[in-house]
């Protein structure tokens, strides 16, 4: 996925939730949610699913069954 053709703020969400995923969940759940919101909002299905499956590879890598099972079926 080509993130240059996106604004700063979600280049530095993107670079925050690939750099944190697996040291800083709480911080790469919350970019994740951020990313999800805006990618909705502009109506970017790619940006809307990039954003779940790494909110899914965070609850995942967390080893937290719940929220990861709802993190890929929403």
């Amino acid at each position: 996925m080509d993130y240059t053709k996106y604004n700063e703020t979600v280049q530095t969400w993107i670079k925050t939730i690939e750099q944190n995923v697996s040291s800083d969940a709480e911080l790469a759940l919350k970019y994740c949610e951020d990313l999800i919101g805006y990618a909705k909002e502009i109506g970017d299905e790619n940006l809307v699913a990039w954003g779940y499956y790494y909110r899914g590879v965070t609850y995942y890598l967390r080893n937290d069954g719940s929220p990861f099972y709802q993190a890929i079926t929403d």
